[in-house]
């Protein structure tokens, strides 16, 4: 009675091993750079646009260039779609606001003026972004 136990035991174990199988690719994501009058307007717009984000919390003795970082999960469903929504929505009625992507060959996209496809193509090939409001009070 004793082996058919260990039995059990042994294979939930071998089950929970190939659960957790290390051969997986990593789950890709990007970062967005939002400043401080761009973190606010921006997270709230990911959040009523419901994609998958999680804000990363930076050490403090660590000098950056902007003041927060957003993790866009990139493997989740239309991530690119929804993120593009969340940038077009961003950018309307504020000329302040400036979405800058940086793609993966490093070429530079400044998103005021492009269509909601047009971003969303760029996306597929971002390497990070950044969300900036330049004057909060502009309209």
């Amino acid at each position: 009675m004793a082996s058919s136990s260990f039995s059990a035991i042994a294979k939930r174990f071998k089950r929970e091993l190939h659960l957790m199988d290390t051969n997986v690719p990593p789950t890709a994501v990007l970062h967005v750079h939002v400043f401080k009058d761009s973190r606010d307007p921006f997270i709230a717009l990911l959040n009523e646009h419901g994609v998958a984000h999680e804000e990363l919390m930076l050490k403090a003795n660590v000098v950056m260039a902007g003041g927060f970082v957003v993790e866009i999960l990139q493997s989740s469903a239309p991530w690119a779609a929804g993120l593009a929504t969340v940038i077009c929505a961003f950018l309307k009625n504020r000329r302040s606001r400036k979405v800058i992507i940086t793609t993966k060959d490093g070429v530079v996209v400044h998103c005021e003026g492009l269509s909601q496809p047009e971003i969303e193509s760029t996306l597929e090939n971002a390497q990070s972004l950044a969300a900036i409001e330049t004057n909060r009070d502009a309209t």
